[in-house]
């Protein structure tokens, strides 16, 4: 890594990048990844060549890495954004890297009006727990609450059976990866479900937007920071492609 490992030539300088399993956009177990622990792997390390690095990626927990991190004993840690934006010995990389395409199912019939996170706590929230995401994501409405940027925690139901939930009216809305909503959403008229459904696409919302941030006693100084940042905004990440 940067902090322990350089050599004379910028590009053969090795950095240490620690990450928690963000499966499925970056992988710890090689089976559940399409390449390289997944796309996100081979796009982080794409914008650190882009300034002359070769990323190395460890996982570890997010509580750990963060404090390696901050001692300099690693480079750079990957993380939801209220997690890493308040540490002062941490650069933050300001442009998210990556986030999950969020959605959520309502009855066709249903008024839902979501243009802000706060509007998710005017609703009662189901998540099928078969779907991977769910606890992670149900993590992150704690830490948005946490970091201020949530009034309170909205009403969460977790069930198996999450989307008939929706059709029977048990419950406002159903949250989750677009793709995986529309999958429960063709499942639950497949299995005889005969209410009207749609999907709103809220991925605008800051519910699992993932950044880096650098140890201060990291080789990249502030110029080559700044150039990952405007890599990030004029390459976002799509995890499907």
């Amino acid at each position: 890594m940067g902090c322990a490992f350089s050599a004379s030539a910028q590009n053969q300088i090795k950095l240490l990048m620690l990450t928690p399993d963000y499966c499925p956009l970056i992988c710890s177990d090689a089976d559940l990844a399409s390449q390289d622990s997944g796309r996100l792997a081979s796009h982080l390390k794409a914008a650190f060549a882009d300034i002359g690095y070769d990323l190395d990626i460890k996982f570890d927990r997010l509580s750990r890495s963060r404090v390696k991190v901050s001692l300099g004993q690693a480079d750079i840690v990957l993380g939801p954004y209220p997690e890493l934006s308040k540490n002062s010995k941490l650069n933050l990389v300001q442009a998210p890297v990556a986030g999950l395409e969020i959605g959520a199912i309502s009855r066709a019939d249903a008024s839902i009006d979501i243009t802000s996170i706060d509007d998710l706590i005017n609703y009662h929230i189901v998540w099928n727990t078969t779907e991977q995401v769910s606890p992670q994501l149900a993590t992150a409405f704690q830490k948005q609450q946490e970091a201020g940027l949530l009034k309170r925690l909205p009403s969460i139901t977790f069930k198996q059976d999450a989307t008939r939930m929706i059709g029977e009216g048990q419950a406002d809305i159903m949250l989750g990866q677009v793709d995986d909503l529309y999958e429960a959403m063709e499942a639950y008229h497949t299995h005889g479900g005969t209410t009207d459904l749609m999907i709103h696409v809220v991925s605008d919302l800051p519910l699992y937007a993932l950044h880096l941030a650098l140890s201060k006693k990291s080789v990249v100084d502030e110029q080559q920071l700044a150039q990952l940042n405007q890599y990030f905004l004029d390459n976002p990440f799509k995890d499907k492609q």
